[in-house]
């Protein structure tokens, strides 16, 4: 999707040739395996780099209960001490449960 959105839509052919497009899309994740997952998503709410609307769609054919969301104000794209210990925290409990 990131890539997609930053090629826009006016001349996305001549940017990106249909074969490889095909190819993202054949090896790109699928929400039909991810869904059944549990999933941890963690966000910079102020990245610019890969803006949450790259990712937005996609998260949002996961299950709720599946893919936990944690936004960070006044993060960019990084991954802080706060999200590194949110993840430790999210496997173990994971591990709890399995």
């Amino acid at each position: 999707m990131l890539m997609l959105q930053r090629t826009g839509e006016q001349d996305r052919e001549a940017r990106l040739p249909h074969a490889f497009l095909g190819l993202v899309s054949a090896l790109g994740p699928r929400p039909d395996v991810l869904s059944r997952k549990d999933l941890l998503i963690l966000k910079g709410d102020d990245d610019q780099l890969v803006p949450w609307s790259a990712s937005q769609g996609f998260v949002s054919l996961l299950p709720p209960e599946k893919a936990e969301v944690v936004g960070y104000p006044g993060v960019g794209h990084a991954f802080t001490d706060e999200m590194q210990e949110k993840s430790a925290e999210w496997i173990v409990q994971w591990r709890l449960r399995h």
